[in-house]
This record gives C-alpha cells, structure tokens and sequence, in this order.
C-alpha cells in the first residue's frame, strides 16, 4: 500500500513551522531564496511527519535519496509550485509532483527517448504529455535511488519499467506520478491542511 500526502503549501507561516523539521531540512529551506520555494520545501517534511509520526532522523544517499536507516517505511518527497507531497510504502518508493511548462516539446528531444519525443510531438498537447511522461520518469530514477546518474533518456516512461510499477494522477492541473518497486497495490490519497 501506498499513502500519497499533498498540501497546498501557499499560505504556509515559515518562521511559525521552520522548528518541526529536522537540522538538515531547515538548512536547506534557508539556503532556498524565494518564499515559495522554501514553502515547498519545508512542507515536504511537515508531511512527512504526518505520514510517519514519531520517525527517526533520515538520511541522504549520495545521489539524494532520503532514507530512514532502519530502512522502512520507505518515503519520498517532491514539491512543485503551491504543492508539497510525502509518499510513503512498505517497498522502494518514489514520487514526483509537476505542473506543465510551456514549450517543453524541445526537452523531449533532448530528455527522452525516440518513441517518447515522438508521442510528445503526436499530442493534442504536447506540453501535457511531456510532463505525464517526466513526472514517471522523475518517480522512477527517485524509486531506484540512482537520480539524475540514471539518464532520463536510457528507459521509456510506463506502467512497468523492469521490475518498478508507476502510476500516474492529475489535481488542479499538476501531474503526480508515483513508482515502486514491485506493485504498489492501494494507493490512499490524503490532502493535508498544513
């Protein structure tokens, strides 16, 4: 099972919630120069919090992944414009939230495979289709703990890449994919007032 945590972060008081996340997280939010992006920032890990109540330090992998060292429950985080999101799952999880860029068909070219730059340029909306397909892609290199080490461009975006299961979903416009590794079975969906 999965629990997907989203919050509108927009209106989230920085300086009220900066003391309940941890050291590292903290720094990070102040190193952020916007307000939103450290809004984002910061309600990543107030969802984690929530998602997991009482939880031990986490760390950072070389290549970003966090990590609880006990090693469950598993947890990724993303945030995007006025949205912050925490999965959380009892197997290897990641998780990407996007809203969609204008003029995004140049990166598939670039990003993507052949087949996949191919369908973005076949859309209705390509813009839409460039983000359906990044968000899968971003949750699968955040599932396998490889980031950006794994070229976007060396897998194509599905419901099943090798031994992974994405699945994707739309609210008020962003895209939100979600990966594991093996299926995910229920996904429960929680929007949070933080």
């Amino acid at each position: 099972m999965v629990k997907l945590y989203i919050a509108d972060v927009s209106s989230l008081d920085i300086e009220k919630r900066l003391g309940e996340v941890s050291t590292h997280r903290r720094e990070k939010v102040l190193r952020a120069q916007k307000p939103d992006a450290r809004r984002r920032l910061l309600g990543a890990e107030l969802l984690l919090n929530i998602a997991v109540p009482n939880h031990p330090p986490y760390r950072i992998s070389g290549r970003g992944k966090p990590y609880f060292e006990c090693g469950s429950p598993c947890f990724s985080l993303s945030h995007s414009g006025k949205y912050a999101l925490c999965a959380v799952s009892d197997k290897e999880i990641g998780a990407d939230i996007e809203a969609p860029r204008e003029n995004s068909a140049a990166l598939a070219e670039r990003f993507f495979t052949e087949k996949e730059s191919a369908a973005v340029r076949r859309a209705n909306d390509p813009d839409e289709e460039f983000c359906r397909l990044w968000v899968l892609k971003e949750s699968y290199i955040k599932a396998t703990g490889e980031g950006l080490a794994c070229p976007l461009n060396s897998f194509e975006a599905g419901d099943k890449i090798g031994e992974y299961r994405t699945w994707h979903t739309e609210l008020d416009g962003y895209h939100i994919a979600v990966c594991t590794k093996g299926d995910a079975g229920e996904i429960e969906i929680h929007t949070v007032t933080l």
